[in-house]
This record gives structure tokens, C-alpha cells and sequence, in this order.
């Protein structure tokens, strides 16, 4: 077997290692075992085929050494890019969490601050809607007193407290009012100037029912503001 000499060659700028086969022995052993009958030219050739095929096995597994190098190298590189990636990656999911808790408590606090604001503007619109619906439709008291007048045990005798619009309108109803509640035998109207239009003030044996617009607005904030509260 051949054996492989180091040789260092001079170059331009640098030195490079050439590896070459030391053949000699095994030309040596190879010449005193050739066949008789080839010639010596053939001898020599086949030592030299023999010898370059080595040498070409050699060149082979070197190569095969470092692609194996190289690829080891990548796959290290990949795993130490991913763990990278992952530490960005979960880096910013915690900066998002802290994005999304701090914008959550920006909006409670700009509602908390509005939420006066807001519940007023409610109860304002609600009393538009209201007050238009009484300008338009003159009966509205009627469905008013008739709810009121649902809430009151004793209703035998009744005095109502009422706008002098809805004065005037009610004046001649008393007996439809009468016919709409079993057991109402009296019904006093009182022309009140303290009343808004569309409300009433009930008395009754019962006491006394507030049905007033006003009141009943109050109610609603009241409602309103218990809810936004306990929400």
C-alpha cells in the first residue's frame, strides 16, 4: 500500500499543501511480481493505473468528509437562526400583550370620563322623543293616566293634576276615563300650572302618584346611572 507524503509548494503569495502517493514501495513489490510476459513498459503502466486509482479513492473520501462538514455547519446555523427567530417572535407577543392591556385601559378611562357626558345626552334625547310625541298626538295623556291609574289600589276617588292643554282635552272624558277602570266612581280635574304638558299628579285614598314627565325623566337618569354603575 502506498502512503501519502506531505509536500509544500511555494507559490506566489502563499503555500499550499499538495498531497502526493509515495508509490515506491509498491512499485518495487509490484515489478518483482509482474507477469513474465508483459513488458516493462506494460508493467510500469499498470502500476501507474493502480496508483492514480488510489490516489483518486483518496480524492473521493476527502470530499465526502466535507460536504459532510459543510452540511453539519448549515444544520447549525439553522437551529441557532430558529432559536433566534423564536426569541424575536416571542418578544413580540409580549410587547403586543402590554399593547393590547395598556389600549384597554386607556378606553375605560376615556369612558369612565364620558360616561357623565353620554348618560346625560341619553336622558336628553329621551325627552326630545318624548315632549315630540305629546306636541303630536294630543291623546298621549290619556295612555299616561291610564297607566298611572294602573298602579293604585284605591281608585274609587281620584283627583287629577293636570297642564291646562290637557285640561282642556280631558274636561269632557270623564265618563270614558270612568268606563276604562272597574270600581273609578269619582274623577276631579284640577287645572295645575306647576304640571307639564303629557304628565299628571294622581291623588287617591291610596296617597299620592307622581306621573309627571319630569319625574319620570328623573327615574330614568336615576335607572340609568344605577346600571352604568353596577355594569
Amino acid at each position: 500500500m502506498g502512503s501519502l507524503i506531505k509536500s509544500d509548494i511555494a507559490g506566489n503569495d502563499r503555500t499550499d499543501a499538495v498531497y502526493l502517493v509515495d508509490c515506491e514501495s509498491e512499485i518495487r513489490a509490484k515489478c518483482l511480481k509482474a507477469d513474465e510476459d508483459l513488458s516493462p513498459e506494460e508493467q510500469a503502466q499498470r502500476i501507474v493505473a493502480q496508483a492514480e486509482s488510489r490516489a483518486a479513492s483518496i480524492l473521493e473520501s476527502a470530499r465526502t468528509q466535507a460536504e459532510s462538514m459543510r452540511a453539519s455547519a448549515k444544520e447549525e446555523g439553522y437551529q441557532a437562526g430558529y432559536a433566534e427567530w423564536d426569541e424575536r417572535k416571542q418578544a413580540l407577543e409580549q410587547r403586543i400583550a402590554e399593547l393590547e392591556a395598556e389600549t384597554e385601559r386607556q378606553v375605560a378611562e376615556h369612558w369612565s370620563a364620558l360616561e357623565p357626558e353620554l348618560l346625560a345626552l341619553a336622558v336628553e334625547v329621551a325627552k326630545k322623543i318624548v315632549r315630540h310625541e305629546v306636541d303630536q298626538h294630543q291623546e298621549y295623556i290619556l295612555r299616561a293616566i291610564k297607566t298611572a291609574l294602573s298602579q293604585i289600589r284605591d281608585k274609587r276617588e281620584i283627583k287629577l293634576h293636570l297642564n291646562a292643554a290637557d285640561y282642556e282635552f280631558l274636561k269632557d272624558r270623564k265618563e270614558e276615563m270612568r268606563g276604562s277602570f272597574d270600581g273609578l266612581q269619582s274623577i276631579e280635574m284640577i287645572e295645575d300650572r306647576r304640571i307639564e304638558k303629557g304628565g299628571v299628579l294622581i291623588e287617591s285614598a291610596s296617597g299620592q302618584l307622581d306621573a309627571r314627565l319630569e319625574s319620570q325623566f328623573a327615574e330614568v337618569e336615576r335607572t340609568l346611572t344605577e346600571t352604568t354603575d353596577n355594569g
